[in-house]
């Protein structure tokens, strides 16, 4: 009886292990299909006092140095006050006031990179690399080492939350912000496994020629058909803004363009911006 009562205990005990080691490595995948990585963040890093964004994919980034590069940032903001934004954006659908504006671009500037993730081409220095992105070799305080694939090698770069450089972003924010941002770059130093190399989306590079004519079809925000011969044809200059939805400088700049658009208007002008989802 004694025997099965202690292995009936160990059983449980090994269950529970393996239950905690489940819920340890559940994580949600983001794919940074330019980049050429999975960023595996941890679920608990859904519930912290700042935000984790949707990462930024920008891929190759450098087409002389061959440099693809990939952003996870940190905004300190909570989720209640990235709804209450959305949903003033939402409600003035487009129309803001001078203080409405500054709040928006100030709510969306905020946003700082938890780290830089760069692809290089295996065989070359890391310096290199990061001199053809930042302007300087030494931008980054701590390198963390994440593997090759596909030909290339890639890291992680952190620029420390004790870095004076980021005195400005942390300026108007509580002192728990700024620890919890080093202790989610301490993370991911001791957690390399938090990505995943992948094979890169790789999408040729076309270009405009002078000449050339920009032609598109959508629809607006109320679902109505929209052309853009329509678009052109209605002014003398019409300025295009692409832009993501995910992307929080982005929306931020919103309300200058509309500012702008008003100031086209009666020059016969017009700011047209087209957004991907």
């Amino acid at each position: 009886m004694f025997k099965r009562i202690v292995a009936l205990a160990l059983s449980v005990a090994m269950l529970l292990l393996c239950l905690t080691a489940v819920a340890e490595d559940a994580s949600v995948q983001m794919d940074l299909e330019y980049t050429g990585v999975r960023f595996n963040m941890p679920e608990a890093w859904m519930d912290l006092e700042g935000m984790i964004e949707e990462p930024v994919d920008y891929g190759l980034y450098s087409l002389a140095s061959n440099v693809r590069l990939g952003l996870v940032l940190y905004r300190p903001v909570t989720q209640a006050q990235e709804a209450e934004m959305e949903q003033l954006i939402q409600e003035r659908n487009g129309e803001f006031s001078e203080a409405e504006q500054e709040t928006i671009e100030a709510f969306y500037q905020r946003s700082v990179p938890l780290c830089y993730i760069v692809g290089y081409e295996s065989g070359k220095e890391a310096k290199d690399a990061v001199a053809a992105l930042t302007g300087s070799p030494d931008t980054f305080d701590t390198i963390v080492p994440l593997g090759d694939h596909e030909g290339y090698t890639y890291i992680a770069g952190i620029i420390n939350a004790s870095n004076p450089m980021l005195d400005e972003v942390f300026t108007d924010e509580p002192e728990s912000i700024r620890a919890e941002y080093a202790a989610l770059q301490q993370e991911i130093i001791d957690h390399p496994d938090y990505f995943t190399l992948i094979d890169a989306e790789v999408i040729p590079m076309e270009y405009q020629k002078e000449g050339d004519v920009i032609a598109f079809e959508t629809t607006d925000l109320d679902g109505n058909a929209v052309s853009s011969a329509e678009l052109f044809a209605a002014n003398k200059v019409t300025m295009l803004n692409i832009w993501q939805t995910q992307c929080g400088p982005c929306i931020g700049e919103l309300p200058e363009l509309d500012k702008l658009n008003e100031e086209v208007k009666p020059l016969g002008g017009q700011v047209v911006t087209t957004a991907h989802a």
